[in-house]
This record gives structure tokens, sequence and C-alpha cells, in this order.
């Protein structure tokens, strides 16, 4: 378990094995719930990412809570898909999760994300030891301008450097339009000549393509 305090909010990453046996499991579980089920204020087309058939807590390699005095308002998870990412290749902030709570109180003009790049170092820490040649932040076309953007904010905020190549890569089914994704990564392996997963599209290509 790693945990990393920033005055109002606290974060806490448990490897999946921690998060089983800890007192936030039941919480999270419920969260997940409210969310899936409609009973949160948040978008309705959110709901299908968070429920139990699109997104399987067991599933995943860690898991990054949000905490305000113990309770959780935001969460993300480190995830990894073989037979789409590679076997080396992790997804941070996977499947990332703010209540508007938490938003209202970290949304201070000029302040930046001091949430997203505080869960990415702590995952990657976790992580580490398997190994990776690449960890990687994702999010559905097309959000081209948002994607280049953080990955300038992620270097800023981590010291680490996160690249963003304009094209977009399949996160899930390769026929469904949903699945390809902006990929902002970081390179963890010292092989330079190791190149990122699979085959790019641009967007151009992409806005053309009839799935």
């Amino acid at each position: 378990m790693i945990s990393t305090d920033l005055g109002l909010a606290k974060i806490v990453t448990f490897y999946l094995r921690e998060l089983l046996t800890s007192s936030y499991l039941d919480q999270l579980k419920k969260l997940l719930e409210e969310i899936s089920k409609g009973k949160t204020d948040d978008k309705p087309e959110m709901r299908g990412n968070y429920s139990e058939d699109r997104f399987a807590l067991s599933h995943q390699e860690a898991v990054s809570l949000i905490l305000i005095d113990n309770k959780i308002h935001g969460f993300s998870t480190l995830y990894n898909n073989p037979l789409y990412y590679g076997k080396n290749n992790y997804r941070c902030l996977n499947r990332l999760y703010l209540t508007n709570t938490l938003r209202s109180h970290f949304s201070i003009k000029g302040r930046g994300d001091v949430l997203s790049p505080a869960m990415a170092i702590q995952q990657l820490s976790m992580v580490r030891k398997k190994e990776p040649y690449f960890l990687f932040v994702s999010r559905q076309a097309p959000k081209s301008r948002w994607s280049k953007q953080f990955s300038i904010n992620l270097t800023k905020a981590t010291g680490l450097s996160w690249h963003e190549d304009g094209n977009l890569y399949p996160v899930c089914c390769r026929s469904a339009s949903a699945c390809w994704h902006h990929i902002i990564y970081h390179r963890v392996c010292s092989d330079d000549d190791h190149p990122f997963y699979g085959k790019g599209m641009s967007l151009q290509d992409y806005n053309q393509r009839k799935f």
C-alpha cells in the first residue's frame, strides 16, 4: 500500500489482494453500484463503464482511492489486458472517477490537476517490479487537444516524460469506434528500441472509417 496526503484529501493505492481485505472494499463496491444504477448525479452515459460486466475489480492489478475523512470520493485502477495492450504494458488511471464534491474542491483556477499525477505515480510504483515496457493513460476519441495538454501536465507534475503521438490505438475490440483511444504513455523500460504496442490510426483515418 502507498499513501499520499494532499491536505484536503488522501490518496491510497492498494494491490488488489490488499484491497480485498481492507475496510474500503464494501464502500467501493457500494459506490460502484450507485454509479452504475444511476443513483449519483453523474452523466447517464457513464453508468455502463462501472457495471459489473464492464468493470471487474478482480481483474485489476491495483486500485487507487481518493479519501476525504476516510470516505471514498474518487478512484482509478491499474489494469492490463494482454490481448490488446501486450503482456508488459499497463494502463493507469483506468476508470478514473471523481465525485462532484471532489471536483469542486480541486478545481481551483490555476492549480491544475494534482489528483491524476499523484495516482499515476503511485500506480507506477506498484507496477515497477513487473518490469513493464510502458505505462499509459487513454482517452476515447476525439480528444486530441485534451490528450496533448494532459501529457504536458503529467510531465510537469511527475517529473517524468509522457508522450502523445496523435494517433489512436485500440484498447478493446478493434471493430468498435469507442475502443479507439488517444494514448499518453511513459516509457518505463530502458530499451529505447522497444516500440509502443500495436499499430496506431490517425484521427483523419478514424473519422473516415466506417465502424
